[in-house]
């Protein structure tokens, strides 16, 4: 099952390697969307504290919300694939549940009651999770024949990141302006709304061409199990996407409860992690054309090891380390920045070909569940003592590197298939 159809595939790439403006119009909106999606991602961490006073909760039980987002992150990943498949126009199928996540994100600050408050995060999670399983897969799409794939791919989740680094800044600017930081939600539904416009903007223009020119597609109806990159490319994105779901969204309250610092304070250093990760992925999007992908990968995992090996050796005193803090999250942050999209553009090299809408979906739920998982795990890692908050990372780090080394493993091991093409890194191809 491919993600969009034969004419749509055909209408956004051209066998050359020049922007249309077709191209150009997805490409805009999606990250557009995923500026809007980083705001509403990061936003969370920072009012946690205030989210649990206001449903009456304490701090270790408001830590069910990123389970909730992230039950719908798993539910919008799920079905993405399957109702892209189905669509005349996908613009219609990001749209609905970003204009949900808009409409919650403005009530955020209104509910008190726990299951209203989580139902609002519920929808915030199914367009992270369809944004992020078919914003993926189309931009491979759009930019497939072209040498500007990697940029594109990298610049999409640095657009995130940059969504992400202004969220804890406005949280930050709303405490000291003397208003309460559950107003800075009203923020996230603004960064959501011009994506939202442009999504209906390109649902009301007539949709490409459906015509299948070639066939290519036709030939996509072999059934098969999931490819053994596939199964660590998921693996390594469950820990990925749960690391920095849980860093930045707990990395607050480490600050404060660590180094004694405010709220503001705390918001602040989150925005500097949320703000290196932005920068990383601009790095990304400028370098990884011109050098060696896997290397520049495995680079970055072992200076995420190393920045929370920092982190905790200048914090095991008593009163902890502000420079230690700042240094160790600010590298970190730049470490984690390449490896999602790296990570998708990875296993697409080893497979040797585009990945299928199974196949996305597959990779997006796996990384759901780390942030299901993730973030609950670190909260209860905390309640035995701050220090562990590094720990929990500094493991993060180290298995994610023994992922990655089994995702290169899986190359040139393929099956098969029914029209005598080698899929490389399958399990078992099955008619």
């Amino acid at each position: 099952m491919s993600l969009i159809g034969s004419g749509m595939r055909e209408s956004l790439v051209e066998k050359d390697s020049k922007p249309t403006i077709w191209r150009v119009a997805w490409t805009v909106t999606i990250d557009l969307a995923m500026i809007g999606v980083g705001v509403a991602l990061a936003m969370l961490g920072p009012t946690l504290a205030d989210v649990a006073e206001q449903v009456q909760l304490d701090f270790v039980a408001a830590g069910s919300i990123f389970t909730f987002r992230a039950s719908g992150y798993l539910l919008g990943a799920s079905i993405c694939g399957p109702m892209l498949d189905n669509s005349s126009n996908p613009a219609v199928v990001f749209m609905v549940p970003l204009v949900m996540a808009t409409v919650g994100a403005f009530a955020v600050p209104t509910v008190h009651h726990y299951c209203l408050m989580c139902s609002l995060f519920v929808f915030q999670g199914v367009s992270m999770g369809m944004l992020d399983t078919g914003g993926n897969s189309l931009m491979l799409t759009i930019w497939q024949d072209s040498e500007y794939k990697n940029g594109h791919e990298h610049a999409m989740h640095f657009f995130f990141g940059l969504g992400a680094a202004v969220a804890p800044l406005v949280v930050a600017f709303t405490i000291d302006g003397g208003l309460l930081a559950m107003q800075a939600w009203t923020a996230t539904a603004i960064s959501l709304c011009p994506c939202c416009l442009g999504f209906l903007l390109l649902a009301f223009t007539p949709p490409p061409s459906n015509e299948d020119k070639d066939g290519a597609d036709k030939s996509a109806s072999i059934i098969s199990w999931p490819s053994k990159t596939i199964v660590f490319t998921g693996v390594f994105l469950f820990i990925y996407v749960g690391t920095e779901v849980a860093y930045g969204g707990y990395l607050s309250e480490f600050v404060k409860e660590q180094l004694h610092a405010s709220a503001a304070e705390g918001a602040r250093v989150t925005s500097v992690y949320w703000a290196m990760l932005c920068a990383g992925r601009f790095v990304a999007a400028l370098v990884t054309s011109h050098v060696n992908h896997t290397t520049y990968l495995a680079v970055h995992i072992f200076m995420a090891a190393a920045a929370m090996a920092l982190l905790i050796i200048t914090n095991l005193l008593q009163g902890g380390s502000w420079w230690g803090t700042v240094a160790g999250t600010s590298i970190f942050g730049f470490a984690l920045a390449p490896l999602f999209p790296g990570a998708m553009l990875l296993a697409e090299e080893t497979l040797g070909r585009s990945m299928k809408g199974t196949e996305a979906s597959a990779v997006v739920v796996l990384a759901a569940f780390g942030e299901s998982i993730c973030p609950g795990a670190v909260g209860l890692a905390m309640h035995r003592g701050a220090i562990y908050f590094g720990c929990f990372f500094l493991a993060t780090s180290v298995v994610s590197g023994c992922t990655f080394a089994a995702i290169l493993n899986t190359g040139g091991t393929g099956t098969v298939t029914d029209n005598g093409k080698e899929d490389p890194g399958a399990f078992q191809a099955q008619s």
